[in-house]
């Protein structure tokens, strides 16, 4: 019976207005039992309560590393490490998204955040040019950023998400999962202000990150677009402790993390009801 109720989702083509959908959406995350929800739900904690616990475990076992950029480095190779090894250990690098994406037309869906790579780049080549070995930090951090949060959210996440729900409610629930990872920042001494406005950016991102995913049938553009976004935007800020800072900006993050979430569904939406997704 769950086997004939995969196969109807999976050839649903969803049809009707905004509000018709919404509502399917909702019937399709609470109709079920609680022991059904608990497994759909179970590829989105699971993620999400990884990474916090893995927060938590480094904060309270690592050695103390003065230096806030070289201590970040030191986490994300350390994730990465695990990450990677739980991939290819448990043989489930189909499933996590490694692998050639399918064509090219995922270029257009990254649409509005070519913007926000662009717009800062004349900040982040001037500030480069006066701190070179910062930026091949600044670099490295970026890309074991984009290879863990890629891989547990858009990889393990949302594939797994899609196994029980349709694609565009996946999208929404791996998309809050991953702006709500952000909340972290908070034991990093950022501004709750700014980290407020990061998880409303963050969220939209994710959409675009997912929507790229399944258009694409990989992680891997999902992975350059965000270490591309991450470089930039450190380097542009001039490194992690003040980008955490840079309260000014926590306006501008809510509304491109909106018009983001917006273009994610849109084109998720649309590569359901085309029959175009790859994922």
């Amino acid at each position: 019976m769950r086997r004939d109720r995969k196969k109807q989702m999976e050839n649903e083509i969803p049809e009707g207005d905004g509000e018709e959908i919404i509502e399917e959406i909702k019937n399709e995350i609470f109709s079920e039992g609680a022991d059904i929800k608990v497994f759909n739900l179970s590829w989105l904690v699971l993620p999400l309560g990884f990474a916090v616990l893995y927060e938590w475990m480094f904060r309270k076992f690592m050695p103390v590393i003065e230096d806030a950029e070289i201590s970040l480095l030191a986490y994300e190779v350390i994730l990465a490490v695990l990450v990677i090894s739980f991939t290819l250990l448990a043989r489930k690098t189909f499933l996590a998204g490694w692998k050639m994406p399918k064509g090219f037309s995922w270029l257009l869906v990254v649409g509005p955040v070519w913007l926000g790579i662009i717009s800062p780049v004349g900040m982040a080549i001037e500030n480069a040019a006066g701190d070179v070995g910062a930026v091949l930090i600044w670099g490295a951090i970026s890309l074991l950023v984009a290879i863990n949060e890629e891989t547990l959210f858009r990889g393990f996440a949302l594939r797994g998400l899609m196994k029980s729900f349709r694609p565009l409610t996946a999208v929404i629930l791996s998309s809050i999962a991953f702006g709500l990872l952000h909340l972290v920042n908070l034991w990093e001494g950022g501004s709750p202000i700014l980290i407020g406005a990061q998880v409303i950016s963050a969220t939209g991102v994710g959409a675009i990150m997912a929507a790229l995913t399944l258009r694409s049938g990989s992680i891997l553009p999902a992975i350059l677009i965000h270490f591309l976004v991450d470089i930039v935007g450190l380097t542009a800020l001039g490194g992690f402790e003040e980008a955490l800072q840079s309260v000014e900006f926590a306006p501008s993050l809510v509304i491109t993390g909106l018009v983001f979430f917006a273009w994610g569904l849109f084109w998720s939406w649309r590569a359901e009801r085309a029959g175009k997704i790859k994922y």
